[in-house]
């Protein structure tokens, strides 16, 4: 489910991540919000590659410039969006971070909290990561 598996007679079900980025990142940008980076997955993985589409073409249509160093590629892993986020905040600061998965936003969350910054004041987490129904989690400044 989510990931598009390309053999006959398999019934596919997906997320419209690439929609679900694009609103975002469009509703960020009415915000004035228009340092935007995006942690994604693979792009073998179609739900990632989906994602990442969908980042480029609201800032395509909101007439600003596609920077790829703001497109982060990482496994999906709390360890490496750590790594990952936290060798991107060494270089830039951005106004909002988007990312694919609960994992990378765990790593996201503890390398902003290592830099200094806090969540939502100084930068803000949109995260297309599974729900949890735990109520016992410290995601209550992020957007799910």
């Amino acid at each position: 489910m989510d990931r598009f598996v390309d053999i006959e007679n398999i019934s596919f079900l997906d997320f419209k991540n690439d929609k679900a980025v694009y609103d975002l990142v469009s509703y960020f940008l009415q915000k004035g919000k228009s340092k935007i980076c995006i942690l994604a997955g693979s792009e073998s993985f179609s739900c990632e590659t989906k994602a990442v589409s969908g980042y480029r073409k609201a800032l395509e249509e909101h007439h600003i410039v596609v920077n790829s160093e703001n497109i982060i590629r990482t496994h999906l892993t709390k360890e490496a969006g750590f790594r990952s986020c936290l060798m991107y905040l060494q270089k830039k600061k951005p106004d909002v971070i988007i990312t694919t998965s609960h994992s990378v936003t765990l790593g996201v969350m503890e390398s902003l909290l290592v830099m200094g910054y806090h969540i939502p004041k100084d930068i803000s987490i949109a995260t297309l990561g599974e729900d949890n129904w735990d109520k016992l989690n410290n995601f209550q400044h992020v957007i799910s």
